[in-house]
C-alpha cells in the first residue's frame, strides 16, 4: 500500500509516495489516463503534459487526447 502527498513548494506537478516501509519515493506528474463509462464500455482520454513549450503563465502546458 501506498499514500500519496502532494509537496510544500508551488508545483502542483510533484508529489511524494510513501510505502509501507517508510521509503520515500518524489515523482513528477506527466500525464493522466481517465476512463469514463462502466466495466462494460466506456471511453478513455488522456491528459498529457508538454514541458518544452510555456503557457503565457510560464507554467507548463497540458493537452488533452479523446
Amino acid at each position: 500500500m501506498f499514500m500519496l502527498f502532494g509537496t510544500d513548494d508551488d508545483e502542483d506537478d510533484k508529489f511524494l509516495v510513501q510505502s509501507e516501509e517508510d521509503d520515500i519515493f518524489e515523482y513528477e506528474l506527466i500525464g493522466v489516463t481517465v476512463h469514463t463509462g462502466t466495466a462494460d464500455g466506456g471511453h478513455y482520454y488522456s491528459f498529457i503534459r508538454d514541458k518544452l513549450h510555456k503557457a503565457e503563465s510560464g507554467q507548463d502546458k497540458w493537452y488533452m487526447y479523446m
